[in-house]
């Protein structure tokens, strides 16, 4: 990829990116020294001293090892406070720099309080005077070490993730034709995940490239997992399946990652060699097979899985082995739209409840499988049982996206 002009020169870049968070120092500064104007204490100077001197540090060390033209930054200039470029030492230090602001910060807090409460042994005028900073100031110290706590969590275990641009346009990766567009309750939108992209610690120049002859069009080169990838401006993916933020991972990193997704591939088999019968729920010949019967329930799709949901009840005829203790195992999805709960009935017998909690837009959807015992007395001289979901009063049932009936005594 060409390098594109900055936008602004390196140094006044770089003095920007080291003094951006000092606002914070100078707030903390103005609430120990109001009313007077002056730090009282020593220890209030000396807690001061270190903030102003953290501050500035904890932004150098981040940028020692960072460079953002190397992460797809085609706009900014070069850091010339880079000592070595290294994603995973970045992310280290991001990772020790956050949980010491963090520190840095609620120790302020505190001296911040002592201060109010030492104000409130003074004159109801001098009380008065200080009680608007304070009010003001200790919620910007709490948001800061919020932050602060929320940055540290968000670092602990997370690959890298980037954007790419060529000059004003955002670069979306082409993943093909759409499979298949679901109507969620905000409007139409394309499911499915984009892959990973894995490349030792290097520039993005190195491994992203023109296509010739189509301005604004880039070609992976052997980072992709199966295929190179296709990267064109945004707009230019109209009823095309796409990714714009992408996880970037060494192949130390892909390597644990591979061998988690090796790991659940067997315990997958496992489950499948476990289990009596599957019936798929929202699959027409399926729930045909199944003799699926319900009230006020309808069939849906989910991040490319089908399912089925319902406002009263829904049941499902699944066969049973004689032989073995018998287990459900059912897949539900942490989607649903409102707080609620639902009952998990076997021949009419209760043998589990689920509660449910409207997710948030900042949650991802995620599925998971929850095993319920089957009464020995229930299949006994059973060839089959009804599997029925039925909603409480005011709830719903968000979605069930696969029942299985296995074997509850084999490895799993």
């Amino acid at each position: 990829v060409a390098p594109e002009p900055a936008l602004v020169a390196p140094v006044p870049f770089a003095v920007a990116s080291v003094s951006r968070f000092l606002y914070q120092a100078f707030l903390a500064h103005l609430a120990l020294a109001f009313p007077s104007g002056r730090l009282r204490s020593r220890s209030e100077r000396i807690i001061m001293a270190c903030v102003y001197v953290w501050v500035p540090l904890s932004a150098l060390l981040g940028w020692a090892f960072s460079d953002p033209r190397a992460q797809g930054c085609r706009l900014c200039p070069r850091n010339f406070l880079l000592i070595h470029w290294n994603p995973g030492l970045h992310h280290t230090v991001d990772l020790i720099t956050n949980r010491l602001s963090t520190i840095v910060a609620v120790t302020v807090l505190v001296f911040i309080a002592r201060h109010w409460l030492a104000i409130r042994k003074a004159s109801r005028r001098t009380r008065r005077s200080l009680a608007p900073v304070s009010w003001v100031a200790l919620p910007v110290v709490a948001l800061v070490v919020a932050q602060q706590a929320l940055n540290d969590s968000s670092l602990s275990g997370v690959s890298e993730v980037l954007i790419w641009q060529a000059g004003p346009l955002v670069l979306a990766g082409d993943l093909g034709a759409e499979t298949f567009r679901e109507r969620d309750g905000e409007g139409w939108r394309v499911t499915g995940k984009a892959p990973v992209l894995v490349a030792a610690n290097q520039s993005a120049e190195n491994w992203l490239k023109p296509v010739a002859g189509k301005p604004g069009t880039f070609l992976t080169s052997g980072v992709g997992l199966a295929t190179d990838i296709t990267f064109v401006p945004f707009y230019q993916l109209p009823r095309r399946k796409y990714a714009i933020y992408w996880d970037m991972l060494t192949p130390e990193e892909w390597k644990k990652k591979s061998e988690a997704y090796a790991a659940e591939e067997e315990k997958q088999k496992k489950l499948d060699a476990a289990t009596v019968a599957f019936a798929q729920p929202g699959q027409m010949q399926t729930e045909r097979d199944f003799n699926q019967q319900g009230e006020e329930s309808s069939p849906v799709q989910l991040e490319g899985r089908y399912g089925r949901r319902g406002t009263k009840w829904f049941s499902f005829d699944l066969p049973v082995e004689a032989g073995h203790p018998m287990g459900l195992v059912v897949t539900f999805s942490n989607d649903a739209r409102r707080n609620g709960s639902f009952d998990v009935l076997v021949d009419g017998k209760k043998v589990g409840e689920r509660a449910t909690e409207r997710r948030s837009p900042e949650q991802d959807v995620r599925f998971l499988d929850v095993e319920y015992a089957i009464p020995p007395e229930l299949i006994e001289g059973k060839q089959k049982v009804t599997v029925r979901f039925e909603a409480s009063a005011g709830s719903d049932i968000p979605g069930v996206f696969g029942i299985r009936i296995v074997r509850a005594d084999q490895v799993r």
